[in-house]
């Protein structure tokens, strides 16, 4: 490994602690935020896990919604069935929202799988009108 690389890899390490421990806080903003950096990381599988637990035991929409926003992208790098199985289960079952407007959101950016569509589906099915008018869906 050369010398740059394991600068590089020094620097993530801390940037990858330091958001572990700020997802610890007891401030929403704060634990949104961290969650929201996992974005950067999404290649990971420990820390999409934990984006994922924490989206389901966290009472914050805001944490909520910055999980399912760092996980999205985690399918390019080998989760493409935990992100679908996740989002999925977050639109038919999420009594926020504010969460499955950001799926919506999200949409754009997932492969092409029957579960992209039935996602789709599901979310233009949603009562709530900001959901289903979201311009993010796929084509």
């Amino acid at each position: 490994m050369e010398r740059r690389d394991r600068v590089l890899a020094g620097v993530l390490l801390v940037l990858g602690l330091n958001s572990l421990y700020l997802a610890a806080r007891a401030d929403a903003a704060v634990r949104a935020a961290a969650f929201r950096s996992f974005a950067d990381f999404n290649k990971e599988r420990p820390l999409v896990d934990k984006a994922i637990a924490a989206a389901k035991s966290d009472p914050s929409p805001d944490v909520q919604k910055a999980c399912i926003s760092a996980i999205t992208n985690a399918h390019y790098h080998g989760m493409k069935d935990l992100v679908l199985d996740t989002l999925l289960g977050f639109a038919q079952t999420c009594q926020q929202s504010t969460v499955r407007k950001e799926i919506a959101d999200c949409s754009h950016w997932l492969p092409v799988d029957p579960r992209t569509a039935k996602l789709v589906d599901v979310l233009l099915q949603d009562k709530d009108i900001e959901v289903v008018s979201s311009k993010q869906y796929p084509d």
